[in-house]
Order: C-alpha cells, then sequence, then structure tokens
C-alpha cells in the first residue's frame, strides 16, 4: 500500500512540475496575457493567439471539431 501511495505521489509531483514549467514558457505568458485584456486586444495579436492555440479547425454542416495545440 505505502508504495503504491508513492508512485501515486511521485507521479503527481512529476506531472505538477510538468505543468509549472509549461505556465513558464514564453508564448503561454503571451497567451494568458492576451486572454487577461481580450476585448481590448488588437485583431492581429487575437490571430496569435488562436495560431499558438489552435493546430486545426474542420467545419461541418453540422459540427466544428477544433484540434487544440495546448
Amino acid at each position: 500500500m505505502t508504495n503504491t501511495l508513492n508512485q501515486k505521489n511521485a507521479k503527481y509531483e512529476s506531472e505538477s512540475n510538468r505543468f509549472k514549467n509549461l505556465y513558464q514558457t514564453p508564448y503561454v505568458k503571451e497567451i494568458f496575457g492576451h486572454l487577461d485584456a481580450w476585448d481590448k486586444v488588437s485583431f492581429e495579436d487575437k490571430q496569435k493567439v488562436v495560431d499558438l492555440m489552435i493546430s486545426k479547425i474542420c467545419a461541418k454542416s453540422e459540427k466544428i471539431d477544433i484540434v487544440w495545440k495546448i
């Protein structure tokens, strides 16, 4: 039982560190900066954010599928 808890704790720590590192990258900081003031951001900056976050958009008559980069 202790071994299982240690493994789960180690996995949690690993995931936690991975997310902390992700949020420190410059492009994520730029995205959050734009999202915080989305109504005031220029159209060009909104395009940058979309380019950083979305890989592909497939629009069909009944639905829209978005493939996210993040």
